[in-house]
C-alpha cells in the first residue's frame, strides 16, 4: 500500500481524476448567483450543479481531496527518494510541491471582490489604511472605432499620506497594499434630466439608483433610437417606464446623458509567491534530469 502511494501510477491516476474533476469548470460558469444557474439550466439543473459543487469547482471537496492526495504522493515520493540518495528528482518534486501548496493556499485563502463600479472622484479604501481615488477613466480606440484599451488613472494615498500615481489597464493591474486591482469592465451610467413644473422645485437630475417621487431610477432603455424610456422601480421591485415629457412627481421627464464608468476588481492571492518560487526548482530539476540522460547516452 505504501509502495503504491508513492508510485508514478498513483500520481498519473490522480492527475486523470483531477482533470475529470475540473472538466465542469470549462462548461459551467463559476461563482455565479443561484438565480443565474436557474436561468441557464432550470431549477433542477441549478440544484444539481450547486449540490455537487460544480459552480465552484476549484474550492469544492472533490478538488481538495484529489489535490491533497497528489501533494501527499509527491511528498512521500520525495522523502523516500532522498533516503535512497536520488536527488535529481527530489529537486523537481520540491518544485512541484511548492507549486501545489501555493495553488492550494490561493484556493483557500485567496479573495476576490465583486466588480466595484467607480465614477471619477470616487474613493476606494485599502487594507493598510490607504485609499485609491479615481481621477480619470479613458477608452482608447483603434482607427476603425473598435475599443483597444480601458485605462483607469488615479492616486494612491498611503496611511502616511504620501501620494503615488496609479494607472490600471487590462492585463496590467496595480498592486497596492498587498492586493491587486484589475481593470475588469466598463459600462455607461445614465443621468436623467427633469423639467420642473411651474411652482415646484424638484431636483434638476437623477443619477442611477437615486430615488424621487417614491421611485428609484434604474436605467434608460433605448431599443430603437432616438426613442427611449426611463426605467424606474418601486419598493416592491415593480418596474415602471416613463417616456420623455411624461410627468413624474413635480416634474416631467427631460433628456438624459451617459458617461463611462470603470469596473475594478480587487484580488488578494497569497499563494502567488510560492507558485513563482516553485519555477526555480522545477526548472533546475528538469535540467539535472536532462543532464543525467545526456551523460548516459
Amino acid at each position: 500500500m505504501l509502495k503504491y502511494l508513492r508510485s508514478m501510477r498513483f500520481a498519473i491516476l490522480l492527475l486523470i481524476f483531477l482533470a475529470l474533476v475540473c472538466i465542469p469548470s470549462t462548461f459551467i460558469p463559476q461563482g455565479r448567483a443561484p438565480s443565474d444557474y436557474a436561468g441557464l439550466y432550470g431549477d433542477t439543473g441549478a440544484s444539481l450543479i450547486i449540490g455537487l459543487g460544480m459552480n465552484h469547482v476549484f474550492t469544492s471537496f472533490p478538488f481538495y481531496l484529489v489535490a491533497g492526495l497528489f501533494i501527499l504522493n509527491l511528498a512521500y515520493c520525495a522523502i523516500w527518494r532522498s533516503i535512497r540518495g536520488h536527488h535529481r528528482l527530489d529537486v523537481l518534486h520540491l518544485g512541484l510541491l511548492l507549486f501545489c501548496v501555493g495553488a492550494m493556499i490561493s484556493a483557500v485563502a485567496g479573495q476576490e471582490s465583486p466588480i466595484l463600479w467607480m465614477d471619477v472622484g470616487d474613493s476606494l479604501s485599502l487594507p493598510d489604511g490607504g485609499r485609491f481615488i479615481l481621477e480619470d477613466f479613458e477608452t482608447v480606440f483603434y482607427p476603425d472605432g473598435r475599443p483597444r484599451a480601458w485605462i483607469s488613472r488615479g492616486t494612491h494615498f498611503d496611511a502616511e499620506g504620501k501620494e503615488y500615481p496609479v494607472e490600471i489597464a487590462v492585463n496590467s493591474p496595480a498592486r497596492l497594499e498587498g492586493i491587486k486591482i484589475y481593470q475588469n469592465r466598463h459600462r455607461t451610467k445614465p443621468t436623467l434630466h427633469l423639467i420642473p413644473l411651474p411652482g415646484f422645485d424638484p431636483p434638476d437630475s437623477l443619477g442611477e439608483g437615486e430615488i424621487y417621487a417614491g421611485l428609484r431610477f434604474v436605467s434608460v432603455r433605448s431599443e430603437s433610437p432616438p426613442d427611449w424610456t426611463a426605467l424606474f422601480m418601486d419598493a416592491e421591485n415593480t418596474f415602471y417606464e416613463f417616456e420623455k415629457g411624461e410627468r413624474l412627481g413635480d416634474a416631467t421627464i427631460g433628456g438624459y446623458e451617459t458617461m463611462d464608468i470603470t469596473g475594478l476588481r480587487l484580488v488578494r492571492d497569497p499563494g502567488v509567491p510560492l507558485v513563482f518560487a516553485s519555477f526555480v526548482p522545477i526548472g533546475l530539476g528538469f535540467i539535472l534530469i536532462l543532464f543525467k540522460k545526456r551523460k548516459t547516452l
